[in-house]
């Protein structure tokens, strides 16, 4: 995935379920020597077990976030707040995002940048993972 991107990032943010993903594009950046910080959003309650499955597919020992509150209850889990901001995304930007996976990582970037968690003018890719049929049809 990595090897497509046709600009550099400040941060990549990805949802998590096994991590093989995320080390998937922590080990991209790492070949490339990119700077990009990459953050993990666990879907799991209790998601910190997921730096060590993450840590089990690395080719170097690298620094990264994970953002463990935004579980909402654990997998497969929402409330009314996520669906609530879920409805909200897809309709503003026509992006389908589901409650499992890419909702709850959307969630979470909305959420940090809403608390000023990175600098003004940083570049930011959300990964969408897929996922939505199962719940728009």
């Amino acid at each position: 995935m990595v090897n497509e991107l046709t600009e550099s990032y400040d941060y990549i943010f990805c949802a998590c379920g096994t991590g093989t993903t995320a080390a998937g594009i922590i080990n991209g950046l790492n070949g490339h020597q990119l700077k990009t910080k990459f953050n993990a959003v666990p879907v799991f309650k209790n998601g910190g077990f997921i730096k060590e499955e993450i840590g089990r597919f690395l080719t170097a020992q690298t620094d990264y976030n994970i953002h463990t509150d935004y579980h909402f209850g654990g997998y497969g889990k929402a409330n009314d707040e996520l669906i609530s901001f879920i409805k909200q995304f897809v309709a503003t930007t026509g992006i389908l995002i589901e409650p499992v996976y890419t909702g709850k990582m959307m969630y979470a970037l909305y959420d940090l940048i809403s608390k000023g968690h990175f600098k003004p003018g940083s570049k930011i890719l959300a990964i969408h993972s897929g996922g939505f049929g199962d719940y728009w049809g």
